[in-house]
């Protein structure tokens, strides 16, 4: 999100939009499911958990691409857009939070703080965020359907850096950073939608979450093989067809 801004507005168009534009008329044919990972950076700031109901906000333009695809698919046939809120876990890319809070924690080099904290976030397993998509791309649904794919608990990061601390034995030593433009103060995932339609909800918690995490990268770092669990246990699907 904070890459977007300037000359990455253009690249956050190509990865998203035309991206999304181009997939389309390649499916335009054969018309297979068709599941958009979209981002919960569409609805701007919540002050409750958000619905897909709920009118989008996007507040950067890697949100506005975000949206934008949107559009695109949900004219499309066979179609679902799922709207993914902070994903972490084993195997993050090295530019995102929780990544760069682990490494400074194990050794110690700072890593950037961007606001004081107190943003919030409904942090989400990426095995559950699978568990998730799999089940979109396998579930009989309306075209078009938007779903929210998120922990429904939002948490601060002050917090998170908390229970990061508690798990490592160390406190991540960061740099304060200005919040960057766009960074909205809280997310926050309705998910009744997802349990409705796909029988499904986040079964991962934040402290189980970021311990595989913090396994994975102790794993990573002395040679040896990393093989976290994926997450929670498979749940029977909701409408999936055999």
């Amino acid at each position: 999100m904070r890459s977007s801004w300037g000359p990455g507005a253009a690249d956050a168009h190509r990865d998203n939009v035309v991206a999304t534009r181009r997939l389309l008329e390649a499916c335009a044919s054969t018309r297979p499911r068709f599941v958009l990972a979209s981002s919960s950076s569409v609805y701007g700031d919540a002050t409750r958990p958000c619905t897909e109901d709920d009118p989008v906000d996007p507040r950067s333009p890697y949100a506005r691409s975000k949206a934008e695809a949107e559009q695109l698919v949900a004219a499309a046939g066979n179609t679902v857009i799922l709207r993914y809120f902070s994903v972490y876990g084993p195997r993050q890319r090295p530019d995102m939070a929780f990544h760069r809070f682990i490494e400074a924690a194990l050794d110690g080099t700072p890593a950037p703080l961007y606001g004081d904290g107190g943003q919030s976030r409904s942090f989400t397993y990426v095995g559950d965020v699978v568990d998730a998509t799999i089940r979109a791309a396998t579930t009989a649904l309306p075209d078009g359907t938007i779903i929210n794919v998120g922990n429904p608990e939002s948490t601060t990061l002050r917090d998170a850096l908390d229970r990061i601390t508690t798990l490592t034995g160390t406190a991540p030593p960061t740099v304060a950073k200005d919040p960057a433009p766009g960074d909205v103060h809280r997310t926050w995932a309705g998910t009744a939608r997802a349990t409705a339609l796909l029988g499904w909800t986040a079964g991962t918690g934040l402290d189980e979450g970021l311990r595989r995490q913090v396994t994975w990268h102790r794993q990573r770092r002395s040679g040896a093989p990393a093989r976290p669990r994926s997450g929670a246990p498979a749940r029977p699907r909701s409408g999936a067809p055999a």
